[in-house]
């Protein structure tokens, strides 16, 4: 069947409002989501792909909007993954440094 969200109307609304989107089970269609995004969305978009997120075998990318076909293909990720997309991801990285680079 054929996909019915308007992900250009999303992009438009995630970029104007600087929102996070959150994709759940979006991996097999990854590469439509991604043409259509980029059509509101700047490739350098942040990225982020979770499979089997809150598991022990967890695994994940980060990359970016114009790489995420790609990247995902190139981790081996697949289904049930998350899809995460937006500036968020970099305070997630931000955090994940020593607590000596912020002075404490």
């Amino acid at each position: 069947p054929q996909d019915p969200t308007d992900w250009r109307a999303l992009a438009a609304t995630a970029r104007d409002a600087r929102l996070t989107l959150v994709i759940y089970m979006g991996v097999a269609g990854a590469s439509h989501i991604q043409a259509e995004l980029l059509h509101g969305l700047p490739g350098d978009t942040p990225v982020a792909v979770i499979q089997h997120a809150s598991l022990p075998h967890q695994r994940h990318v980060a990359t970016t909007l114009a790489r995420l076909g790609v990247s995902i293909v190139q981790a081996g990720l697949g289904s049930p993954s998350i899809i995460v997309v937006g500036d968020v991801l970099h305070g997630l990285a931000a955090a994940a440094l020593p607590a000596a680079r912020f002075g404490t």
